[in-house]
Formats: structure tokens, sequence, C-alpha cells
């Protein structure tokens, strides 16, 4: 039986901020780590044809800590990003308020 892992990496930026000054956060959702109620599934394309690898994404939270944009940065394959996409928009308010950039990435591993 193939075993899927996902790994995350949370950093938090302001958008005057570059990329590689990040420092590493946790974004709150609801009063926990969002990663903790995501529901990101491993699709079943990828699967089938073995697809893996990090999808890296940003996402803005507002000052009434609401999801405002996300955007993906870097992924293997469009079928990765789009579930990467559907999970976190169904997060959409209920945010610790930032009113900046949140990056981070999902590591898709097919074993």
């Amino acid at each position: 039986m193939k075993h899927i892992r996902y790994i995350f990496l949370l950093v938090f930026c302001t958008s005057s901020i570059a990329y590689s000054q990040c420092d590493t956060i946790k974004a709150i959702y609801k009063g926990e780590s969002y990663q903790k109620q995501l529901e990101i599934k491993y699709p079943g394309y990828a699967i089938e044809h073995e697809i893996s690898g990090v999808v890296e994404y940003k996402f803005y939270i507002d000052s009434n800590g609401c999801l405002d944009s996300l955007f993906i940065i870097n992924s293997p394959h469009e079928i990765l990003s789009e579930e990467v996409k559907r999970a976190i928009s169904t997060l959409k308010c209920n945010w610790t308020p930032h009113n900046s950039w949140i990056f981070d990435k999902f590591d898709f591993v097919y074993q």
C-alpha cells in the first residue's frame, strides 16, 4: 500500500519584506494552527500518475481576519495546486488578524 505524507512549513512576511527575510510564525485560524484544520486530499489523478512534490503558496490575511488573496508560487503540477487552493479557500474568515502575507508550502509525497 502506498503511503501519503504531508509536510508543512509556515513563514510569515509583511508585504515589504523579501521572502528570504521572513520570520517563521503560526497562522492562527479559529484559535489553533490552520494546518490542523486543512482538509487537503491527495488528488486521485496525482496518485494514479505518481505526481508528487512541494506546492509553495502565499495568502493574505487582512486586518479583519479574513482570507483576502491566495497565490500559488511554485508547484510541480496544476492538480496539486488546485487542491491546495481548494482547501485553503474553505477557511475564509476567523483568522487572527495579520494585515500581511503568509508564505507556506505543502509537500505531497507519494511513497
